[in-house]
């Protein structure tokens, strides 16, 4: 049981990933230290290691947000000196922000590229990423919902916040509202539609004279898995 318990321990420790950056002046990091940081914390890390050195940022969220520590005592000089290992950590995080850049491109690329090849029928781009799908439902249905769900998004135009991307449509035509959103989670993309609920000008919608019912409500959802560069379709769901 005790030696369960240290390979444990090691285990465990061995995936630590750093907090902060109280030692950067002391410690050369590697990559493993890091590996499973976000973009945001990256940046925080890196800009912490000039904080500690009285720098004034420009940023006034990235001042406000170092005030807080007792530690960060703003210089009358921007200038910095860094050490050995400073610089080390700092081109460190900065090839991983860089990386986590690229993935993030890769992906509106690849959604960019999925949108194009829905709109002119490529089937053979759409056989490759409906794979299994095709045994269960034609080429010509997944290919209909896949317009469906891409329309309203414009992968160009989906902003990231703390790892995830975001895009979301709502129409309310008076009736009901129907939502279209995008969420993007590591490499798992959530396409979801469906009428959510009765329009906002009706007060009462279970009374005279509206005609609305909550029956009517649905969601289809499709997750998607970004894999060795390439989208695929993973999973199919519908609900109501």
């Amino acid at each position: 049981m005790r030696l369960a318990f240290i390979f444990l321990f090691y285990t465990v420790a061995s995936v630590a990933q750093l907090k902060d950056c109280s030692q950067c002046k002391k410690t050369a990091y590697s990559s493993t230290d890091i590996e499973n940081l976000q973009l945001f914390e990256l940046q925080l890390l890196r800009n912490e290691i000039f904080a500690r050195h009285g720098y004034i940022f420009k940023n006034d969220r990235l001042s406000e947000f170092y005030s807080q520590f007792d530690w960060y005592l703003p210089k009358k000089s921007s200038k910095v000196k860094l050490n050995k290992n400073e610089k080390h950590n700092v081109e460190l995080f900065l090839s991983k922000e860089k990386s986590i850049r690229n993935y993030q491109n890769q992906i509106i690329i690849s959604l960019s590229e999925l949108k194009v090849a829905a709109q002119q029928n490529d089937i053979p781009f759409l056989n490759s990423f409906f794979r299994s799908y095709t045994d269960q439902y034609s080429i010509k249905e997944l290919t209909k919902v896949l317009k469906d769900f891409l329309f309203l998004i414009n992968p160009d135009d989906i902003h990231w916040h703390k790892g995830n991307g975001y895009y979301k449509v709502n129409i309310d035509n008076g009736f009901h509202q129907i939502t279209t959103q995008l969420t993007i989670e590591s490499n798992h993309i959530r396409l979801s539609k469906g009428v959510r609920s009765n329009s906002e000008i009706i007060e009462k919608p279970f009374e005279y004279p509206s005609t609305y019912f909550s029956e009517n409500e649905f969601m289809n959802l499709w997750v998607l898995k970004f894999k060795n560069g390439l989208l695929i379709l993973d999973n199919i769901d519908s609900a109501g």
